[in-house]
Formats: C-alpha cells, sequence, structure tokens
C-alpha cells in the first residue's frame, strides 16, 4: 500500500488513530483525545511522534522539544533530560503513543509519574 495524503492529512496514521480510540473506548469505556486538544491532565492522550529537537536553557540545562501529531496539526512539547533518558529507548520516529501531560510554567510537559505506551 503506498502512502496517501490529502490536504496535508496522512490518513493511514488517522485509520490508526480511529481504531486505536475504538479499542480504548472498548476496553477501558472512556475517550482519548489527541495531545493537541489538552485540556484536563487527568485524561491520557494520544500523538504521533514527528522529531525531536535537543536544545539547551539559558542556564545551560538540557531539554528536548518533541513535536507530536494527531495527524493533521502538531503540538511542540518540551521534555527535561532526566525524562527524555527514562523514555528514549522507547522513543521512535513515526510510533503512535498513549500518556498524561501536565501544564508546567505555561508549557505542555510529560507527566514523569503516568503511564506511558507505545501502541502502534
Amino acid at each position: 500500500m503506498s502512502f496517501i495524503e490529502v490536504c496535508n492529512l496522512d490518513l493511514k496514521l488517522l485509520k490508526k488513530i480511529f481504531d486505536l480510540k475504538q479499542a480504548f473506548i472498548t476496553e477501558y469505556n472512556m475517550n482519548i483525545e489527541p495531545v493537541t486538544n489538552f485540556e484536563d491532565p487527568k485524561n491520557y492522550y494520544y500523538f504521533c511522534l514527528n522529531q525531536i529537537e535537543e536544545r539547551l536553557t539559558k542556564t545551560g540545562r538540557k531539554m528536548y522539544a518533541m513535536h507530536l501529531s494527531d495527524g493533521a496539526t502538531v503540538k511542540k512539547v518540551m521534555m527535561w533530560d532526566n525524562m527524555y533518558r527514562k523514555l528514549a529507548p522507547t522513543l521512535e520516529k513515526d510510533a503512535i503513543y498513549i500518556t498524561k501531560f501536565i501544564k508546567d510554567k505555561g508549557w505542555l510537559s510529560f507527566n514523569a509519574a503516568a503511564d506511558f505506551r507505545k501502541v502502534f
């Protein structure tokens, strides 16, 4: 099967996300939202990992800018070095994940205490 792109939408990714959402509803009786719709830190969110950029803060501390997609739009989420080292073995470009997020000093960040799962 070849890659299909319509108006910048990855239809294969959208189909995987649809299947994931249906499975989550069936198994847990709750809906999951894309990280691009983040509102409630109690909910689980899904995302596709597009890109990781290593950056330094003004004080020289390492952090990572993660470009996360919902199949249509991209949201940048920051990750500190210690969290990145913890998750790096499971991070794979174009893979789909489920986890929780928090707002930290105005930035959307990964919730270090939450379950982090690769699903596709």
